[in-house]
Protein backbone atom coordinates (compact mmCIF):
# COMPACT_ATOMS: atom_id res chain seq x y z
CA UNK A 1 0.00 0.00 0.00
CA UNK A 2 2.72 2.40 1.17
CA UNK A 3 4.59 1.73 -2.43
CA UNK A 4 1.38 2.34 -4.10
CA UNK A 5 0.98 5.88 -2.49
CA UNK A 6 4.42 6.64 -3.21
CA UNK A 7 4.00 5.65 -7.16
CA UNK A 8 0.84 7.84 -6.75
CA UNK A 9 3.06 11.02 -5.59
CA UNK A 10 5.52 9.95 -7.86
CA UNK A 11 2.93 11.59 -10.55
CA UNK A 12 2.93 14.62 -9.47
CA UNK A 13 -0.36 15.44 -10.90
CA UNK A 14 -2.48 17.79 -8.99
CA UNK A 15 -5.25 15.44 -9.39
CA UNK A 16 -2.88 12.65 -7.30
CA UNK A 17 -1.39 15.57 -4.79
CA UNK A 18 -5.72 16.24 -4.11
CA UNK A 19 -5.87 12.39 -3.68
CA UNK A 20 -3.08 12.32 -1.61
CA UNK A 21 -4.40 14.91 0.56
CA UNK A 22 -7.84 14.25 0.88
CA UNK A 23 -6.25 10.29 2.51
CA UNK A 24 -5.62 12.53 5.16
CA UNK A 25 -8.09 15.27 5.79
CA UNK A 26 -10.61 12.55 5.41
CA UNK A 27 -9.72 9.12 6.65
CA UNK A 28 -6.40 10.18 8.44
CA UNK A 29 -4.32 7.33 6.53
CA UNK A 30 -0.87 7.85 8.03
CA UNK A 31 1.05 6.82 4.58
CA UNK A 32 -0.75 9.16 2.47
CA UNK A 33 0.39 11.73 5.19
CA UNK A 34 4.07 10.46 5.26
CA UNK A 35 4.01 10.44 1.75
CA UNK A 36 2.11 13.85 1.17
CA UNK A 37 4.34 15.50 3.80
CA UNK A 38 8.10 14.54 2.17
CA UNK A 39 6.90 15.71 -1.22
CA UNK A 40 5.42 19.26 0.18
CA UNK A 41 1.93 18.55 -1.16
CA UNK A 42 -0.79 20.28 -0.08
CA UNK A 43 -4.35 20.69 -1.12
CA UNK A 44 -5.23 23.37 -3.69
CA UNK A 45 -7.74 25.66 -1.41
CA UNK A 46 -6.13 27.74 1.55
CA UNK A 47 -9.29 26.62 3.85
CA UNK A 48 -7.95 22.90 3.20
CA UNK A 49 -4.46 23.78 3.33
CA UNK A 50 -5.16 25.81 6.66
CA UNK A 51 -6.53 22.25 7.78
CA UNK A 52 -3.64 19.99 6.02
CA UNK A 53 -1.11 22.05 7.86
CA UNK A 54 -2.55 21.80 11.27
CA UNK A 55 -3.32 17.91 11.02
CA UNK A 56 0.17 17.13 9.81
CA UNK A 57 1.68 19.66 12.49
CA UNK A 58 3.37 21.68 9.82
CA UNK A 59 3.67 24.65 11.96
CA UNK A 60 5.72 27.07 10.13
CA UNK A 61 3.54 26.73 6.83
CA UNK A 62 0.68 26.99 9.20
CA UNK A 63 1.51 30.28 10.16
CA UNK A 64 2.40 31.72 7.37
CA UNK A 65 -1.34 31.41 5.98
CA UNK A 66 -2.70 34.25 8.68
CA UNK A 67 -2.10 34.83 12.30
CA UNK A 68 -6.34 35.85 13.26
CA UNK A 69 -6.74 31.84 11.70
CA UNK A 70 -9.59 32.73 9.80
CA UNK A 71 -9.22 30.30 7.32
CA UNK A 72 -9.13 27.62 9.93
CA UNK A 73 -12.18 29.17 11.15
CA UNK A 74 -14.05 29.06 8.36
CA UNK A 75 -12.89 25.32 7.80
CA UNK A 76 -13.97 24.49 11.30
CA UNK A 77 -16.95 25.47 10.77
CA UNK A 78 -17.89 23.40 8.10
CA UNK A 79 -16.38 20.25 9.34
CA UNK A 80 -18.17 17.11 10.75
CA UNK A 81 -17.63 15.83 14.56
CA UNK A 82 -15.28 13.62 14.03
CA UNK A 83 -13.19 15.86 12.15
CA UNK A 84 -13.25 18.70 14.40
CA UNK A 85 -12.38 15.83 16.97
CA UNK A 86 -9.11 14.78 15.65
CA UNK A 87 -8.35 18.88 15.20
CA UNK A 88 -9.14 19.21 19.27
CA UNK A 89 -6.77 15.98 20.03
CA UNK A 90 -4.12 17.96 18.00
CA UNK A 91 -4.18 21.22 19.18
CA UNK A 92 -4.13 19.82 22.40
CA UNK A 93 -1.05 17.62 22.21
CA UNK A 94 0.63 19.91 20.42
CA UNK A 95 0.12 22.90 22.79
CA UNK A 96 -1.49 25.26 20.49
CA UNK A 97 -3.56 27.77 22.34
CA UNK A 98 -4.20 29.59 19.26
CA UNK A 99 -6.56 27.08 18.01
CA UNK A 100 -8.78 28.25 21.00
CA UNK A 101 -9.98 31.30 19.18
CA UNK A 102 -11.02 29.11 16.60
CA UNK A 103 -12.79 26.49 18.48
CA UNK A 104 -14.77 29.63 20.60
CA UNK A 105 -15.50 30.84 17.56
CA UNK A 106 -13.26 33.96 17.82
CA UNK A 107 -13.65 37.29 20.13
CA UNK A 108 -17.42 36.89 20.07
CA UNK A 109 -17.50 33.12 21.41
CA UNK A 110 -20.21 32.57 18.71
CA UNK A 111 -19.32 29.03 18.90
CA UNK A 112 -19.83 28.32 22.83
CA UNK A 113 -23.42 26.40 22.39
CA UNK A 114 -21.88 24.41 19.45
CA UNK A 115 -18.81 23.05 21.00
CA UNK A 116 -18.46 19.09 22.27
CA UNK A 117 -16.83 17.80 25.79
CA UNK A 118 -13.70 17.11 23.85
CA UNK A 119 -13.36 20.58 22.36
CA UNK A 120 -14.14 22.11 25.72
CA UNK A 121 -11.64 19.85 27.46
CA UNK A 122 -8.85 20.42 24.78
CA UNK A 123 -9.93 24.40 24.88
CA UNK A 124 -9.69 24.52 28.96
CA UNK A 125 -6.66 22.15 29.22
CA UNK A 126 -4.60 24.35 26.99
CA UNK A 127 -5.61 27.92 28.62
CA UNK A 128 -4.44 26.02 31.96
CA UNK A 129 -0.98 24.81 30.36
CA UNK A 130 -0.30 27.73 29.25
CA UNK A 131 -0.91 30.29 31.94
CA UNK A 132 -3.65 31.99 29.93
CA UNK A 133 -5.82 32.90 33.14
CA UNK A 134 -7.57 36.22 32.10
CA UNK A 135 -8.49 34.32 28.44
CA UNK A 136 -9.92 31.19 30.97
CA UNK A 137 -11.90 33.78 32.94
CA UNK A 138 -13.18 35.75 29.66
CA UNK A 139 -14.20 31.97 28.34
CA UNK A 140 -16.09 31.41 31.71
CA UNK A 141 -18.00 34.47 32.23
CA UNK A 142 -20.05 33.23 28.81
CA UNK A 143 -19.83 29.05 28.88
CA UNK A 144 -22.08 26.53 29.68
CA UNK A 145 -22.52 26.10 33.38
CA UNK A 146 -20.65 22.75 33.68
CA UNK A 147 -17.59 23.84 32.12
CA UNK A 148 -17.82 27.57 33.72
CA UNK A 149 -17.75 25.63 37.20
CA UNK A 150 -14.78 23.31 36.24
CA UNK A 151 -12.72 26.87 35.27
CA UNK A 152 -13.95 28.20 38.58
CA UNK A 153 -12.56 25.78 40.60
CA UNK A 154 -9.03 25.48 38.83
CA UNK A 155 -8.67 29.64 39.75
CA UNK A 156 -9.54 28.27 43.12
CA UNK A 157 -6.56 26.08 42.70
CA UNK A 158 -4.05 28.14 42.13
CA UNK A 159 -4.99 31.52 43.63
CA UNK A 160 -5.54 33.58 40.13
CA UNK A 161 -7.97 36.31 40.54
CA UNK A 162 -8.69 39.50 38.06
CA UNK A 163 -7.07 42.02 38.91
CA UNK A 164 -10.14 44.80 37.42
CA UNK A 165 -11.82 45.62 40.42
CA UNK A 166 -14.97 45.46 38.34
CA UNK A 167 -14.45 41.95 37.84
CA UNK A 168 -13.92 40.74 41.57
CA UNK A 169 -17.11 40.88 43.53
CA UNK A 170 -18.40 38.27 40.70
CA UNK A 171 -15.60 36.40 40.59
CA UNK A 172 -15.33 35.67 44.45
CA UNK A 173 -18.86 35.05 44.44
CA UNK A 174 -18.56 32.14 41.18
CA UNK A 175 -15.38 30.53 42.79
CA UNK A 176 -17.66 29.90 46.06
CA UNK A 177 -20.38 28.95 44.26
CA UNK A 178 -18.38 26.30 42.06
CA UNK A 179 -17.28 24.82 44.91
CA UNK A 180 -20.63 23.44 45.73
CA UNK A 181 -20.46 22.80 41.91
CA UNK A 182 -18.09 19.50 43.17
CA UNK A 183 -19.45 17.18 40.51
CA UNK A 184 -20.95 17.16 36.82
CA UNK A 185 -24.37 17.99 36.31
CA UNK A 186 -26.75 15.37 37.31
CA UNK A 187 -28.45 13.27 34.38
CA UNK A 188 -31.84 14.07 33.95
CA UNK A 189 -33.91 12.38 36.44
CA UNK A 190 -36.71 9.96 35.12
CA UNK A 191 -40.14 10.80 36.10
CA UNK A 192 -42.98 8.02 34.59
CA UNK A 193 -46.66 9.12 34.32
CA UNK A 194 -49.50 6.90 34.42
CA UNK A 195 -53.00 7.37 33.60
CA UNK A 196 -53.54 6.07 29.83
CA UNK A 197 -54.76 2.58 29.50
CA UNK A 198 -53.39 1.68 26.10
CA UNK A 199 -50.07 2.06 24.00
CA UNK A 200 -49.19 6.00 23.50
CA UNK A 201 -48.94 7.27 19.80
CA UNK A 202 -47.77 10.85 20.39
CA UNK A 203 -46.47 13.57 22.50
CA UNK A 204 -46.20 17.71 22.53
CA UNK A 205 -44.97 20.12 24.85
CA UNK A 206 -46.13 23.55 25.14
CA UNK A 207 -44.10 26.21 24.08
CA UNK A 208 -43.72 27.29 27.53
CA UNK A 209 -42.59 24.17 28.69
CA UNK A 210 -45.43 24.17 31.63
CA UNK A 211 -47.93 21.58 29.44
CA UNK A 212 -47.77 17.97 28.05
CA UNK A 213 -50.43 16.14 25.87
CA UNK A 214 -50.14 12.85 25.01
CA UNK A 215 -51.98 10.55 22.80
CA UNK A 216 -53.01 7.18 23.32
CA UNK A 217 -54.92 4.11 21.48
CA UNK A 218 -57.76 4.23 24.68
CA UNK A 219 -59.18 7.28 22.00
CA UNK A 220 -58.18 9.46 24.67
CA UNK A 221 -55.81 12.73 25.48
CA UNK A 222 -54.29 13.80 28.39
CA UNK A 223 -52.55 16.88 29.64
CA UNK A 224 -50.25 16.50 32.23
CA UNK A 225 -48.62 19.77 33.83
CA UNK A 226 -44.86 20.08 33.96
CA UNK A 227 -42.15 19.36 35.68
CA UNK A 228 -44.34 17.73 38.10
CA UNK A 229 -45.72 15.34 36.11
CA UNK A 230 -49.53 15.96 37.73
CA UNK A 231 -52.37 14.77 35.05
CA UNK A 232 -54.93 17.64 34.75
CA UNK A 233 -57.38 16.71 31.90
CA UNK A 234 -58.43 13.61 30.02
CA UNK A 235 -59.61 14.71 26.64
CA UNK A 236 -62.56 12.62 25.19
CA UNK A 237 -64.06 13.40 21.93
CA UNK A 238 -62.68 10.41 19.40
CA UNK A 239 -63.75 7.15 18.81
CA UNK A 240 -60.20 5.56 17.69
CA UNK A 241 -56.60 6.02 18.35
CA UNK A 242 -54.93 9.27 19.25
CA UNK A 243 -51.86 9.29 16.22
CA UNK A 244 -50.53 12.63 15.77
CA UNK A 245 -50.83 16.17 18.15
CA UNK A 246 -49.99 19.36 17.99
CA UNK A 247 -50.05 22.25 20.11
CA UNK A 248 -50.52 26.17 18.75
CA UNK A 249 -47.78 28.57 18.84
CA UNK A 250 -48.63 30.68 21.43
CA UNK A 251 -50.01 27.63 23.36
CA UNK A 252 -53.78 28.03 23.73
CA UNK A 253 -54.66 25.25 21.25
CA UNK A 254 -54.72 21.85 20.78
CA UNK A 255 -55.12 19.69 17.49
CA UNK A 256 -55.04 15.95 17.84
CA UNK A 257 -55.64 13.48 15.05
CA UNK A 258 -57.98 10.30 15.52
CA UNK A 259 -57.64 6.63 13.91
CA UNK A 260 -58.95 5.12 10.65
CA UNK A 261 -62.37 4.75 12.46
CA UNK A 262 -62.48 8.31 13.35
CA UNK A 263 -60.26 9.88 10.68
CA UNK A 264 -61.05 13.82 12.14
CA UNK A 265 -59.19 16.32 13.68
CA UNK A 266 -60.21 17.75 17.03
CA UNK A 267 -59.69 21.28 18.66
CA UNK A 268 -59.00 21.83 21.93
CA UNK A 269 -59.06 24.70 23.78
CA UNK A 270 -55.87 24.90 26.45
CA UNK A 271 -54.71 24.90 29.51
CA UNK A 272 -58.90 23.76 30.45
CA UNK A 273 -58.93 21.23 27.70
CA UNK A 274 -62.06 22.12 26.31
CA UNK A 275 -63.60 20.86 23.16
CA UNK A 276 -64.19 23.74 20.32
CA UNK A 277 -64.35 22.06 17.38
CA UNK A 278 -64.43 18.45 14.94
CA UNK A 279 -62.94 18.92 11.55
CA UNK A 280 -63.83 16.89 8.74
CA UNK A 281 -62.54 15.63 5.37
CA UNK A 282 -60.01 13.09 6.01
CA UNK A 283 -61.23 9.47 5.17
CA UNK A 284 -58.87 7.56 6.58
CA UNK A 285 -56.29 7.86 9.57
CA UNK A 286 -54.75 11.33 10.78
CA UNK A 287 -51.00 10.51 10.84
CA UNK A 288 -49.20 13.73 11.45
CA UNK A 289 -50.49 17.87 12.03
CA UNK A 290 -48.49 21.05 11.97
CA UNK A 291 -49.74 24.69 12.84
CA UNK A 292 -48.42 27.84 10.89
CA UNK A 293 -46.14 30.07 13.13
CA UNK A 294 -48.49 32.19 13.32
CA UNK A 295 -50.96 29.62 14.51
CA UNK A 296 -53.88 30.34 11.31
CA UNK A 297 -52.98 27.14 9.80
CA UNK A 298 -53.03 23.75 10.54
CA UNK A 299 -52.08 20.82 8.51
CA UNK A 300 -53.56 17.23 8.61
CA UNK A 301 -51.44 14.47 6.64
CA UNK A 302 -53.89 10.85 5.98
CA UNK A 303 -53.53 7.29 5.10
CA UNK A 304 -56.30 8.55 2.50
CA UNK A 305 -52.76 10.13 0.59
CA UNK A 306 -54.11 13.40 1.12
CA UNK A 307 -52.78 16.66 2.75
CA UNK A 308 -55.72 19.29 4.28
CA UNK A 309 -55.36 22.83 5.30
CA UNK A 310 -57.73 24.17 7.78
CA UNK A 311 -57.58 27.68 8.43
CA UNK A 312 -58.22 29.68 11.57
CA UNK A 313 -62.06 30.95 12.49
CA UNK A 314 -61.11 34.21 12.17
CA UNK A 315 -59.86 33.52 8.63
CA UNK A 316 -63.43 31.95 7.80
CA UNK A 317 -65.38 34.85 9.39
CA UNK A 318 -63.81 37.36 7.91
CA UNK A 319 -64.71 35.69 4.49
CA UNK A 320 -68.21 34.99 5.31
CA UNK A 321 -71.36 37.00 5.12
CA UNK A 322 -72.59 38.39 8.16
CA UNK A 323 -75.69 37.14 7.63
CA UNK A 324 -74.60 33.63 7.17
CA UNK A 325 -72.85 33.46 10.77
CA UNK A 326 -73.93 31.93 13.47
CA UNK A 327 -74.23 32.75 17.56
CA UNK A 328 -71.92 30.60 18.13
CA UNK A 329 -69.47 32.48 15.90
CA UNK A 330 -70.00 35.85 17.83
CA UNK A 331 -69.47 33.81 20.82
CA UNK A 332 -66.19 32.61 19.72
CA UNK A 333 -64.69 36.28 18.97
CA UNK A 334 -66.03 37.41 22.16
CA UNK A 335 -64.39 35.04 23.74
CA UNK A 336 -60.98 35.29 21.23
CA UNK A 337 -60.91 38.87 22.61
CA UNK A 338 -60.16 37.86 26.31
CA UNK A 339 -57.31 36.37 25.22
CA UNK A 340 -53.73 38.20 24.42
CA UNK A 341 -53.65 38.44 20.31
CA UNK A 342 -51.49 40.32 17.95
CA UNK A 343 -52.73 44.23 17.41
CA UNK A 344 -53.75 43.48 14.05
CA UNK A 345 -55.94 39.92 14.83
CA UNK A 346 -57.62 41.91 17.93
CA UNK A 347 -58.25 44.72 15.20
CA UNK A 348 -60.48 42.70 13.11
CA UNK A 349 -62.29 40.94 15.95
CA UNK A 350 -63.02 43.82 17.37
CA UNK A 351 -64.76 44.82 14.03
CA UNK A 352 -66.46 41.72 13.25
CA UNK A 353 -68.11 41.70 16.64
CA UNK A 354 -69.41 45.08 16.18
CA UNK A 355 -70.85 43.94 13.05
CA UNK A 356 -72.19 40.73 14.17
CA UNK A 357 -73.95 42.73 16.33
CA UNK A 358 -74.88 45.30 14.31
CA UNK A 359 -75.91 43.07 11.52
CA UNK A 360 -78.50 41.17 14.39
CA UNK A 361 -79.80 43.98 16.86
CA UNK A 362 -83.10 43.16 16.22
CA UNK A 363 -83.72 39.61 15.68
CA UNK A 364 -82.16 37.86 18.20
CA UNK A 365 -84.69 35.94 20.48
CA UNK A 366 -83.54 36.04 24.51
CA UNK A 367 -83.83 32.74 24.98
CA UNK A 368 -81.41 31.57 22.28
CA UNK A 369 -78.56 34.07 23.83
CA UNK A 370 -75.50 32.00 24.76
CA UNK A 371 -74.35 31.94 28.19
CA UNK A 372 -71.11 34.33 27.27
CA UNK A 373 -73.06 37.11 25.69
CA UNK A 374 -74.99 39.12 27.73
CA UNK A 375 -78.31 40.79 26.66
CA UNK A 376 -77.34 44.12 27.39
CA UNK A 377 -74.66 44.07 24.59
CA UNK A 378 -77.98 44.31 22.16
CA UNK A 379 -80.69 46.66 21.57
CA UNK A 380 -83.49 43.93 21.53
CA UNK A 381 -86.94 44.93 20.55
CA UNK A 382 -89.59 43.05 22.45
CA UNK A 383 -93.21 42.45 20.62
CA UNK A 384 -96.22 42.52 22.87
Amino acid sequence: MFEALQRLAGQGSAEAQESLCRLVLEFDHPGAREVAVAAGYAPHGLHEQALFYFLTEQWDKWEELGFDQSMLRTAYETADERLRGRIATKARRAGRVDWVQVVTGGLRLRRLGDMTDEEWVAALTLLDRSNRWEEMWRLAQAAPAVWSARAMRRFKETGWAPENEGDKSGFVELAQLAERCVEDVPEMRSLTLEGHTDELRCLAISPDGQLLATGSCDHTVQLWRLPDGKALETLQGHIDSVNCLAISPEGRGLASGGGHKDHTVQLWRLPDGKALKTLEGHIDSINCLTISPDGRLLASGSWDNTVRLWTSDLARLSCLPVGQTALEDMEWVQEALQYEVPDAERGWLRFILVLMHWRRRFDIEVEEMPRRITVGEFDIEIEW
